[in-house]
């Protein structure tokens, strides 16, 4: 009987330590999530990064016009259950987006 309550007493230490470390790598993880969330929304409403967001969206932009264009054009296509009319009429559009 003895044997049994030392046993049980070692088991339930044992839980208690495992408990412990499991909530300092819950505060450690809900630290670090709550430091990027910072870091990101402090970063991100920043004049500087808005400006810079909008000069690399615009370059983008001019350079994948066309694309940008053709996947619209085919999105619309997709979307009405038309496709075999745009593989019809844009050919290369087409071979542009898929080839």
């Amino acid at each position: 009987m003895y044997k049994i309550k030392t046993y049980i007493y070692i088991y339930m230490e044992q839980q208690d330590e495992v408990q412990v470390q499991m909530e300092i790598v819950l505060s450690k993880f809900k630290n670090k999530k709550q430091s990027n969330y910072d870091y990101y929304n402090k970063k991100k409403n920043s004049d500087e990064f808005k400006i810079k967001n909008r000069l690399n969206a615009k370059l983008y932009y001019t350079k994948n016009k066309e694309y940008i264009n053709i996947k619209n054009l085919y999105n619309y296509y997709l979307k009405n259950d038309k496709l075999n009319i745009f593989k019809e009429r844009h050919k290369d559009k087409y071979n542009i987006l898929f080839f």
